[in-house]
C-alpha cells in the first residue's frame, strides 16, 4: 500500500515537472518571438525615419539652390472659356493637353498658398477656386501624382507639419492635439493615423527621435 501511494505521489511530481518544463519552453519562445518581433519593428521605424531625414535634408539642398521657389497666385480662366473647354472635352471624355497644364500650374500654386490647411477643404471647392469640375481635377491628380484627392490633400497636411517639427523646435513641445489643429484636422486620431500612413512612424516617434538626434 505504502509502494503504491509512493509511486502515485513519484507520478504526479514528474507529472508536475515535465508542465513547468514544457510552460518555460513555451514562455521562452513566447518571449523570443516578442524580442524579435520589438527590434524587427524598431529597425522597421528607424529606417522610416532616416528616410524622412534624408528626404527632408534634400529637400533643403534643393531650395538652397533654388530660393525663390514658386510663390504666384493661383491662376484662373473665365467662366467663359471654362464652359467651351468642359463642354468640348467632355464631349470627348478626354482632358485637353492645354488644360492640363493650366490646372497642374494651378495646383503647384496651390500647394505654396497652404490653402490645402482648410478643414472644409473638398475636391468640388478646390475646383471651383481652380475654375474647373471635380471630374477633371481628380482625374489629373490621379494621373499626375498617382493618389486620390484626399491622399494628395492629406499629404500636403502632413508634410507641412513634418516640415515645422523639423525646422522649427518649437513645434515638438506641442500636444498632438494642437499640431492636428496647425495641419488641418479635427481630429487628432486621424492626423495620427495619417502621419503613420505616409511616414511610417507616429507623430510622437518623430519628434522623439528629433530630440534624441538633436535635429
Amino acid at each position: 500500500m505504502k509502494k503504491m501511494v509512493a509511486e502515485v505521489d513519484h507520478q504526479h511530481k514528474e507529472n508536475t515537472k515535465k508542465q513547468w518544463i514544457i510552460t518555460g519552453i513555451i514562455a521562452l519562445f513566447a518571449a523570443t518571438a516578442i524580442i524579435i518581433y520589438w527590434r524587427r519593428r524598431n529597425k522597421i521605424l528607424r529606417k522610416n525615419y532616416e528616410q524622412m531625414i534624408d528626404r527632408l535634408k534634400n529637400e533643403q539642398s534643393t531650395q538652397s539652390l533654388n530660393p525663390n521657389g514658386y510663390n504666384e497666385e493661383i491662376e484662373t480662366s473665365s467662366e467663359t472659356e471654362i464652359d467651351d473647354e468642359q463642354s468640348h472635352s467632355l464631349s470627348k471624355n478626354v482632358i485637353s493637353s492645354q488644360t492640363e497644364a493650366r490646372i497642374l500650374k494651378s495646383l503647384q500654386s496651390f500647394e505654396k498658398s497652404e490653402k490645402f490647411l482648410r478643414k472644409d477643404l473638398t475636391v468640388s471647392l478646390l475646383a471651383s477656386q481652380l475654375k474647373t469640375n471635380s471630374k477633371y481635377l481628380s482625374e489629373i491628380i490621379k494621373n499626375n501624382k498617382s493618389l486620390s484627392f484626399s491622399d494628395y490633400i492629406n499629404n500636403l497636411k502632413i508634410n507641412h507639419i513634418v516640415h515645422k517639427l523639423y525646422n522649427e523646435p518649437k513645434y515638438r513641445g506641442y500636444k498632438i492635439s494642437y499640431l492636428a489643429e496647425v495641419c488641418g484636422y479635427a481630429s487628432s486620431q486621424v492626423f495620427v493615423l495619417a502621419f503613420k500612413k505616409i511616414n511610417g512612424v507616429t507623430p510622437s516617434y518623430f519628434i522623439q527621435n528629433l530630440n534624441e538626434d538633436n535635429l
